[in-house]
């Protein structure tokens, strides 16, 4: 999650100086605003399709495993008794 929040740090930022900026008379900032402002649309779009893909991938992990479950009540009734347990005895505080 660092990088997505360092990318959307930066993206504020790009969109914050260009606001300052203006229109510009100067021909090169305006096409270098330009490109600034295509490259975020760009990055916006990225961020969409990553968090699409990481969407789809956690419905089809949860289909999975409820399907698993499903099919393997007691299998996965031992599953989470161990994977409790475990959590339990790695808390801190737990001296047994």
């Amino acid at each position: 999650m660092n990088n997505f929040k360092a990318m959307s740090d930066l993206v504020a930022d790009a969109e914050e100086l260009l606001s300052k900026l203006g229109r510009s008379a100067s021909p090169e900032i305006r096409e270098l605003s330009s490109r600034v402002k295509s490259s975020i649309g760009e990055m916006r779009g990225v961020f969409r399709d990553r968090l699409k893909m990481g969407e789809d991938t956690l419905r089809g992990v949860t289909r999975t495993a409820a399907s698993f479950a499903r099919q393997n009540p007691m299998s996965s009734a031992l599953g989470l008794t161990v994977a409790f347990t475990a959590i339990y005895l790695l808390l801190p505080g737990n001296e047994d």
